[in-house]
């Protein structure tokens, strides 16, 4: 059985692009680029996956297994915004959410329920679950697993 998934250290410096197309590898590939790279030009050019060469194992692991999944995943630090202050702006969705919406749905993605979300930030359990619908209407998901994945591929999370 050959890879699943490659993965492409692009090096220290991007400068020039990468010249090529990770699409052509018959793989998913996820390229690690470096912290002034942006993931744009490398999805362009069929990455499924750009992250921080820095990036933690359980993220390369999940992100990993999301691109497997056929998803996208892309570290928002990379992503060319206008503010790297706080979630990406790509989409109308994405914008509209709150950064405490924002830290809901990150606590979404690892599988939290509304009591343990409530706990991890302070709020009460009410207050939780009127953010994941206010999350889930902006996301237009059905459900808490519909808003994480679109969320990935929206490139707002990274899991």
């Amino acid at each position: 059985m050959g890879a699943e998934v490659v993965l492409w250290d692009l090096g220290p410096s991007t400068s020039g692009g990468p010249g090529f197309r990770f699409d052509t590898v018959g793989v998913p590939v996820i390229a690690l680029a470096p912290a002034d790279a942006k993931a744009l030009p490398l999805v362009s050019a069929g990455a499924s996956g750009v992250l921080r060469r820095n990036v933690s194992g359980d993220a390369l692991r999940s992100a990993i297994d999301s691109v497997k999944q056929g998803l996208k995943v892309i570290d928002p630090e990379l992503l060319d915004t206008p503010s790297r202050t706080g979630p990406p702006t790509a989409t109308r969705a994405t914008a509209a959410l709150t950064p405490r919406e924002h830290d809901v749905l990150e606590l979404l993605a690892v599988g939290l329920s509304n009591k343990q979300i409530a706990s991890k930030l302070g709020i009460s359990s009410h207050t939780a679950k009127f953010h994941i619908g206010a999350i889930l209407s902006k996301m237009d998901a059905a459900t808490r697993t519909e808003a994480v994945v679109r969320a990935v591929q929206r490139g707002l999370i990274v899991v």
